[in-house]
């Protein structure tokens, strides 16, 4: 079993544990109540957890991609092209995974200074830019529409009120 289908998961669970904590600090909250302001963040946590242990069971007991390959093709080199194989492409992926962990980080933090509305269309359109690699023209208006209709559907549904 490769390191990283050991760190991946582990770090997921991790942070699925500092949300479920942080949701259950929330003052004057019930994780407990769905009108509470700490009911969401705490399903989401127990969600991200329940997926990491799945990642993590699937990881562990499944052969890597080179075992796979030299079990049914033992006489087929590996592809040189292949993102699992080639270590340029894997410090790629590692930086990019960097990269948008503190672009997370980022944006909870600038959510105390900038407009919600603002703050996650730039976010989104961002994070969708330097992760898909698409037109810019439709990851701008994606994450217009987007983050319109969450802010939107928060603000008029739910009646809640983000920072601004």
């Amino acid at each position: 079993m490769t390191t990283s289908k050991i760190i991946a998961p582990l770090l997921l669970i991790a942070i699925s544990l500092i949300v479920l904590g942080l949701s259950l600090n929330i003052k004057d909250n019930s994780v407990l109540d769905p009108t509470s302001a700490s009911f969401f963040p705490a399903v989401v946590s127990l969600i991200l957890m329940a997926s990491s242990i799945a990642i993590w069971k699937r990881g562990a007991f499944s052969p890597s991609p080179n075992e796979e390959e030299s079990v049914h093709h033992p006489d087929r080199s590996v592809n040189a092209t292949d993102p699992i194989a080639n270590p340029t492409t894997k410090n790629f992926q590692i930086k990019q995974l960097i990269l948008f962990l503190i672009g997370v980080v980022s944006f909870a933090y600038l959510m105390n200074f900038i407009h919600f509305l603002l703050l996650s269309t730039v976010y989104l359109f961002l994070a969708m830019t330097f992760l898909n690699r698409s037109k810019w023209r439709s990851n701008l208006l994606i994450s217009i529409l987007t983050s319109s209709l969450i802010y939107f559907m928060f603000v008029s549904l739910f009646e809640i009120v983000f920072p601004s």
